[in-house]
């Protein structure tokens, strides 16, 4: 094994960011961080979050990176800016026996074939895109799309969740109450999903009620949260 040079980036530092993180540009001196006129194996870790909502394809990585001085791992045909796929996390929303959901989205260095470049990037200008399973558009989140109810009280702009009968809560939730107006969920506190403190979009003053909650169909859809994307460059002879 070569000497190997670790990358990690952090979306929430990119230099420039659209699309929320599915599409972000780093600015990296690659002269500092790898030597010259080397070859490489390049793997990548990736761990990242869900806005909201939840999304159960396989989204894509493609960056500028690569160029077109590598050669695939394996003798199939690879886009030259293509670096791997991620993979869903599941997890049973709370207070449904059936209902699965998406957290996060992740990757091991052994998730993907390993890449092999003939030099170090040359673009310091270092573009990571997250893209709809193998398709060309930015990555979008679906709806956590399921109706809930349970009980509330609120004080200001604070609603704490007390009991849950059915559903999961999410930022972007629309509670409720019984003969009041709809309020939206945009933060978590202490609740990530079921019970617990949320911060909502109204604020008021409720005493122990009923609510019923979903997702509104013209809420716009979320991008890829913030995540963290380690590069792992092993350096080889030949």
């Amino acid at each position: 094994m070569g000497k190997i040079y670790n990358v990690q980036l952090n979306s929430v530092n990119a230099s420039t960011i659209t699309s929320a993180y599915s599409n972000v540009v780093y600015n990296i001196d690659w002269a500092d961080l790898l030597p010259k006129d080397k070859k490489f194996i390049l793997r990548f870790a990736f761990m990242g979050g869900l806005n909201y909502g939840n999304n159960n394809t396989f989204p894509s990585i493609t960056t500028n990176l690569l160029g077109y001085t590598y050669k695939p791992a394996t003798n199939g045909f690879q886009n030259s800016y293509y670096l791997g796929h991620l993979k869903p996390i599941p997890v049973i929303a709370p207070n449904s026996a059936s209902l699965t959901a998406y957290s996060n989205y992740t990757a091991c260095i052994y998730d993907n074939p390993p890449i092999y470049l003939d030099n170090r990037p040359r673009d310091n200008n270092l573009q990571v895109q997250i893209s709809n399973g193998t398709g060309t558009t930015d990555f979008h989140e679906n709806y956590l799309s399921v109706a809930g109810t349970g009980t509330l009280t609120q004080v200001g702009f604070i609603i704490t969740i007390a009991t849950i009968t059915a559903g999961v809560i999410a930022v972007g939730t629309v509670i409720t109450p019984t003969s009041l107006a709809a309020r939206t969920i945009t933060a978590f506190i202490t609740g990530t999903g079921g019970t617990g403190t949320y911060l909502c979009d109204t604020t008021g003053t409720i005493g122990p009620t009923a609510v019923a909650f979903t997702f509104p169909t013209d809420t716009v859809r979320g991008h890829m949260a913030s995540y963290l994307l380690n590069l792992s460059f092993e350096e080889i002879d030949g």
